[in-house]
């Protein structure tokens, strides 16, 4: 186990304000799905300069919501334009070519580790997770070809449950369906 400290440069995210004819796509919470998947309608807010450039993200970052209750990670695919993550995240950058951002990405999804960091969160009305608390994580760091069989069984463990939830989705349909006929024609 090692502390993601050794392995990733931590950053937080940046304020911007909104501005006209933006050139960048500003990432705040409410961009991301609940598979924390960024949504194709987010559009161009913000305007970035020298000042604030090393806060354009990379291809490979991670983003980790660190304020309020939904608690996510997730790995940044470069869209092809300039995008920024709001105050509200942590910017992860693997800085060990050893880790894959897929490996550490699912690693911080874990339940344990969103538990184990929510824990220890600081402040009553939004709880925050400190960049010094995400750096501490320990992390366990197995071979480039253990991390990409645990990317692929991951994988396959999310594509099954959105199987099994279609299929639920299915079977109350159907249910209400028959108890729909039954009501409205007594058998």
């Amino acid at each position: 186990m090692i502390n993601l400290k050794d392995i990733a440069e931590i950053q937080t995210g940046v304020f911007l304000k909104p501005a006209p004819n933006p050139d960048t796509i500003y990432l705040q919470a409410n961009d991301f799905d609940n598979e924390g998947v960024v949504l194709p309608t987010t559009k161009h807010s913000v305007i970035t300069n020298k000042k604030n450039q090393h806060h354009i993200l990379a291809s490979g970052n991670l983003l980790f919501m660190a304020k309020g209750y939904r608690n996510f990670c997730s790995v940044f695919n470069d869209c092809g334009v300039k995008c920024a993550a709001s105050s509200s995240f942590l910017v992860i950058k693997i800085k060990d070519a050893k880790v894959m951002p897929e490996y550490l990405n699912w690693y911080l999804n874990l339940p344990a580790i969103i538990t184990q960091l929510r824990v220890n969160a600081v402040g009553s009305a939004i709880p925050s997770i400190t960049k010094a608390m995400i750096e501490e994580v320990e992390v366990p760091v197995p071979s480039i070809d253990k991390q990409k069989a645990i990317i692929e069984l991951a994988a396959l463990q999310k594509r099954e449950q959105q199987i099994y939830n279609e299929i639920a989705g299915k079977r109350k349909q159907l249910i209400d369906n028959k108890l729909k006929y039954i009501i409205e024609n007594g058998k």
